[in-house]
């Protein structure tokens, strides 16, 4: 018997590595969420509706291979406001990426060296 709360749809079973919820990515108050798609390797973004359910999934980006099962979420790592992410580059380094607020992201910074080999950031 399916749960009695909100319905939030089918066809996320691709969607397997780290389904995350940085803040708000877009300034508009509500939390949204990032993921990669673990066929594409193309990172996908949802903004929050505020009806307790999300709009239609947008690729923002691909390449993310490196990343496998490593994404995570920051509400605002940087004091900016806007929501932020982290990720192990293969395990071993730790690179960040800070939001700009329209609900994309700039670039990656290296935050350490490889020395994360035996660390994740989500289990």
């Amino acid at each position: 018997m399916r749960n009695k709360g909100p319905w939030h749809g089918c066809g996320w079973e691709h969607l397997h590595w780290d389904l995350v919820a940085p803040g708000d990515l877009n300034r508009d108050g509500r939390p949204d969420l990032v993921t990669i798609d673990d066929r594409t390797h193309c990172m996908m973004r949802w903004y929050g509706d505020g009806r307790g359910s999300f709009g239609t999934g947008l690729q923002i980006g691909c390449g993310w291979h490196l990343y496998q099962y490593n994404l995570a979420g920051l509400h605002d790592m940087n004091g900016d406001g806007n929501g932020d992410l982290i990720a192990l580059q293969q395990g071993t380094i730790l690179d960040a990426w800070y939001g700009v607020g329209n609900g994309g992201f700039t670039a990656f910074h290296s935050l350490t060296g490889p020395v994360w080999s035996h660390q994740r950031l989500v289990e």
